[in-house]
């Protein structure tokens, strides 16, 4: 009864790890980031979507070198600044277009960027491995970018993301609009709901600068959005809105590290003045390889599933009462 007991704890903590890791890793995605940061990163609003390609004979491990160069980092930025999108191989960017749509509205970054995939799409073949990184300096807002009644929203495009096997949406710093009534929390919070709606909520995450280094934390929290990616720095969660208290940090699990603490930030970006924060701790959805497959891969997932492991202990107990 003691090997019942010991094989059915096992497959039932599989069982929770595989339904609560993100299909990325959060390590190596900082550094995915990072490479945008140095390379791509202009003093305003923009968006960026790359096709990574997988390392040969490394599963899920992408390889920012055949992507991201200094000398298509100069190009790119040179091309966006004009107001074009920048469409070709692997990437295809673009910052926002200021009220020239017939809407008379801007043409969010990410809207343009999303507008463009058809041939991003046709120019990248290996879907199944690629990871797609789909990244906006701020995150999208509630009234135009998430608004199903406006006709330069960006949800009717998420689906294209969802062609790659492996994708992840991240942003850096939260959206506030200069109108007060366009981003309350509770509409920052909604907005990252729709998206989760089509993407995952574990497919989404917030990098930002901590120190010298680039950190992701995930924005699902407990199958809700994490306060991290909708709280203002010292703005409490509404009181309906606050989360379930979160796991105890546990080593290895770089989910719930504490980010260094960031001043408000504003962008040159009219309607769209994003923010930043930080110093809370998440709770987040510690990301990793999903638990398919063996050897490696699953040693690798384990590792980054204690928050998971705790919560299967009740299931532990439940099996050694059986012995």
């Amino acid at each position: 009864m003691a090997g019942f007991s010991w094989i059915s704890g096992t497959l039932a903590l599989l069982l929770i790890a595989g339904n609560c890791v993100a299909a990325v890793d959060q390590n190596q995605l900082a550094q995915l980031v990072n490479e945008i940061w140095g390379k791509y990163k202009i003093n305003r609003m923009f968006s960026l979507a790359a096709s990574i390609p997988e390392k040969k004979n490394m599963n899920q491990q992408y390889d920012a070198k055949q992507v991201f160069s200094n000398e298509n980092g100069e190009e790119v930025k040179m091309e966006i600044k004009r107001g074009n999108v920048f469409n070709k191989g692997r990437i295809v960017a673009a910052t926002p277009l200021k009220k020239k749509d017939k809407t008379g509205k801007d043409t969010h970054a990410e809207y343009r960027v999303l507008q463009n995939f058809d041939t991003f799409i046709n120019n990248n073949d290996d879907k199944a491995h690629d990871l797609l990184l789909f990244y906006v300096l701020g995150s999208p807002c509630y009234d135009q970018c998430t608004n199903e009644s406006d006709e330069l929203n960006i949800l009717r495009f998420l689906d294209q993301i969802k062609k790659w096997k492996h994708y992840a949406f991240v942003f850096t710093y939260i959206f506030k609009s200069k109108t007060s009534n366009q981003s309350t929390q509770k509409q920052r919070r909604e907005a990252l709901e729709k998206i989760g709606i089509r993407l995952g909520l574990e497919n989404i995450f917030r990098c930002e600068m901590s120190g010298d280094r680039m950190q992701c934390s995930s924005c699902s929290a407990k199958k809700q959005v994490a306060d991290y990616c909708v709280l203002y720095p010292d703005e409490e969660p509404d009181s309906n809105q606050r989360q379930p208290p979160t796991i105890p940090n546990v080593p290895g699990n770089n989910a719930n590290q504490a980010i260094a603490s960031s001043s408000q930030r504003g962008l040159d970006n009219g309607n769209r003045n994003d923010v930043s924060t930080g110093g809370r701790d998440n709770g987040g959805d510690n990301g990793s390889s999903r638990c398919s497959g063996g050897g490696n891969r699953l040693l690798n997932c384990l590792r980054n599933c204690f928050r998971c492991i705790r919560r299967g202990r009740s299931l532990e107990r439940n099996a050694a009462n059986m012995k």
